[in-house]
């Protein structure tokens, strides 16, 4: 069965990467580059599972901010947090 997947990485090269390698596991990627786009994407398209960048740049709202967010949100929602620094 395929899992939804959405993926925030302010670096586009890390998110495709990310996407390249789990889109042939049948998996749907959804992508955001931004903190405020992750939220809108998550609650118009609920993910099975969250891949956040900690250290998003160029974003009203930090990696922290949305993983707290998305958790109130959807308490149940697996969120792994990495990051390239």
């Amino acid at each position: 069965m395929a899992k939804t997947i959405l993926i925030v990485d302010d670096m586009p090269d890390v998110a495709e990467m990310l996407q390249v390698t789990l889109s042939p596991l049948g998996h749907n990627i959804l992508i955001a580059h931004h903190g405020e786009t992750a939220i809108e994407l998550a609650m118009a398209t609920p993910p099975d599972l969250v891949i956040l960048d900690y250290n998003l740049r160029g974003s009203e709202i930090t990696g922290e901010q949305v993983c707290v967010i998305l958790h109130n949100q959807m308490p149940s929602l697996p969120i792994i947090v990495i990051s390239g620094v």
